[in-house]
């Protein structure tokens, strides 16, 4: 009996992915997010691409890296698009940073002669970056998580703006990812934000899949391995625990799908069950982003939930939207929903709301760098007054201006602590 039986493969689960997608046939939508950073980059346009968590803005890197029409000897002018991940270089020197850049760079451009090998500053990068475009080379740098290399203490005013200089000379565009816009990040440097560096971008918010992008990637994979198709009410229950959300849509796939291994019907206690499964799955991720929204946005989200959007101003419809945490003014899944509504009670009318969001574009300052600011130009110009007192005491003989100077002095020495502390 056994001899007569024939084994068979078991069948893989194949909603698999989970982090950045290196495999194209695992890739689904962004046709125009790919296509208009294409056309503008070949432009020479800088994009900042922006979103949450989990959205999907790693795996578009990737997917424009490999759209890009490829790098062929013989061709006039060849573009080079160089995908960073920053997660390795957190605290990298400006030498280490560009040398890095360097070495992708020529790894992607193959052999080429009279080019340098090493570059030991930003300097040295720009003249390498320049003899390359005299070979007929375009230069794209795909950087991902820029906010890695906002909280390095070594980004400074300074390499920003050896940045820019790349960008406007048309020798580099750039197309950096982050959570927020980058001119909302906190950067070590206070003078960071006097940059010209952030207008050199076009600003693109990352989110939901279209619905159609969705369906195919609900749909294809169980097609592409001739496992029966899921029904209408399996593709509108995903999408009810999940919405249109890349990294949420492929958990509840799986979890629908090790549903359909067993071969029982999906009952209200089969919904049930696999509901209660990917909530187990999703729970980190909802806390996290929880987590980092401001108090004014988690107290909109809790009066969305509860169905009291009429008290929200538009500033925060578009704060919530950005964060991929609504979708036509609703939750963007009921799974989200319930969690949300776990959170906490929704305030009362009469509660105070709490600190307005910036205005579109604006550079939102962390408290404690503006005062840096302030203090700063402070003692500059109490330093500037010391030195004309100082000059004027010596000149004409005046005592008194001698002790108003040394008055001035001990302000400049408790005006830095001040400062230190701010920053």
């Amino acid at each position: 009996m056994a001899s007569s039986q024939v084994s068979k493969e078991p069948v893989k689960n194949p909603y698999i992915s989970r982090g950045a997608i290196q495999d194209p046939c695992h890739f689904f939508g962004r046709v125009q997010e790919t296509r208009e950073i294409l056309d503008l980059t070949s432009g020479g346009q800088s994009v900042s691409i922006v979103g949450p968590r989990k959205i999907g803005k790693t795996s578009l890197l990737l997917h424009v890296r490999r759209s890009a029409p490829p790098v062929e000897a013989g061709k006039k002018t060849r573009h080079l698009y160089i995908f960073l991940d920053l997660q390795g270089k957190p605290q990298a020197s400006q030498p280490e940073i560009c040398q890095w850049m360097w070495n992708e760079t020529l790894k992607t451009a193959g052999p080429v002669k009279r080019l340098p090998t090493a570059v030991e500053s930003a300097e040295e990068f720009e003249k390498a970056v320049r003899e390359l475009c005299a070979a007929d080379f375009k230069l794209t740098l795909l950087v991902d998580e820029f906010e890695l290399m906002a909280q390095n203490p070594q980004i400074d005013f300074n390499f920003l703006s050896r940045l820019c200089s790349l960008s406007t000379a048309q020798l580099v565009n750039y197309v950096m990812t982050s959570r927020r816009p980058l001119s909302d990040l906190e950067y070590k440097d206070p003078f960071a934000y006097h940059s010209s560096f952030f207008t050199i971008f076009d600003q693109r918010h990352l989110g939901f899949l279209m619905p159609a992008e969705a369906r195919e990637l609900v749909c294809k994979p169980v097609q592409d391995m001739g496992f029966p198709d899921l029904t209408e009410e399996e593709v509108e229950f995903l999408f009810d625990l999940a919405g249109y959300h890349p990294a949420c849509l492929q958990i509840a796939c799986y979890c629908l799908f090790e549903h359909k291994l067993t071969g029982q019907i999906l009952d209200k206690q089969a919904k049930d069950e696999v509901r209660r499964k990917f909530k187990d799955r999703v729970g980190d991720y909802f806390h996290q982003i929880w987590k980092d929204l401001r108090r004014d946005e988690q107290e909109a989200m809790r009066l969305v939930a509860a169905g009291q959007t009429g008290r929200i101003s538009d500033k925060l419809w578009d704060a919530l939207a950005h964060q991929c945490l609504v979708y036509e003014k609703s939750p963007f899944s009921s799974v989200f929903k319930e969690f949300v509504l776990q959170q906490g009670a929704v305030p009362d009318v009469g509660e105070k709301p709490g600190p307005p969001l910036s205005p579109p574009g604006s550079i939102a300052w962390p408290r404690s760098k503006k005062l840096a600011i302030v203090l700063e130009i402070l003692i500059f110009l109490l330093v500037l007054m010391t030195l004309v007192g100082l000059t004027l005491a010596a000149v004409f003989k005046v005592p008194a201006l001698v002790y108003i100077s040394f008055g001035l002095l001990i302000t400049i020495f408790i005006l830095s602590l001040l400062r230190s502390l701010a920053v």
